[in-house]
């Protein structure tokens, strides 16, 4: 059984933000994704959407990409006030026969800014559990720079990146939720003070790929020498 090594990276740019209608699917306020379900070329998924509908909702672009657009992931504060978002995106996968998870991590970028005095932070948890059996890895989100940021009457404008990986290095992870925390806090502590911290896309922003394991890479490399007919192409993407 092939091993797939899934990586997930959110990859952002400075955009103008463009507030859409959150439609509320059910008592708890979860917002689904308009089509929660559905299937790539590789792998299904299914019920996704996150609490509050911040991470958008995804289009599947070539056959194995789901491509999301985050509107409005932005923590902004004023005058002395503390100001804090959050969004918790959840989807299932479910691999194809023949194919089992290896490997989920996490990559995400933003900026932020500080006028006069105030912190931003940025931190959140990864989740992966195998819906066939009991099991469960997380880990959190580790930023760069350090979180928290802080200004001192001065302006402070940066960008930042934060990470987290799973290892499953487990048989049989073949159907699995992957579950995404997200927090952004901006504080200043006195008035005429501002900080903001975002997380914003232009075009792409989390990143799913499917890679086979070395072995099997070896030998595809042994078949292409010997002349052997092209094996299929296992590396995907899926972008949020």
């Amino acid at each position: 059984m092939k091993r797939l090594t899934f990586r997930l990276a959110v990859l952002t740019a400075v955009v103008i933000f463009i507030q859409n209608p959150i439609c509320i699917n059910n008592a708890d306020g979860f917002v689904f994704w308009t089509d929660p379900n559905g299937s790539a070329d590789n792998f299904y998924w299914a019920n996704g959407g996150s609490d509050f509908g911040l991470f958008g909702d995804p289009t599947l672009v070539g056959g194995d990409t789901l491509l999301f657009s985050p509107s409005g992931f932005i923590a902004k504060s004023l005058d002395g006030e503390s100001n804090f978002i959050t969004d918790k995106l959840v989807f299932e996968l479910i691999a194809y026969s023949g194919f089992r998870f290896q490997s989920i991590s996490i990559t995400e970028y933003g900026d932020y800014q500080i006028s006069g005095n105030g912190s931003v932070n940025v931190s959140g948890n990864l989740s992966v559990e195998n819906l066939d059996a009991a099991g469960s890895l997380n880990n959190d989100l580790v930023a760069v720079p350090s979180m928290p940021v802080t200004g001192d009457n001065y302006d402070v404008y940066g960008l930042w990146s934060a990470s987290a990986q799973v290892d499953i290095n487990q048989p049989d992870w073949t159907y699995i939720k992957i579950t995404l925390q997200n927090d952004l806090l901006a504080i200043t502590t006195e008035n005429g003070s501002i900080a903001w911290i975002e997380k914003k896309t232009l075009g792409t922003a989390i990143a799913i790929r499917i890679i086979p394991e070395p072995a099997t890479i070896a030998i595809l490399l042994i078949g292409s020498l010997a002349f052997i007919p092209k094996k299929k192409n296992d590396n995907y993407k899926i972008y949020l």
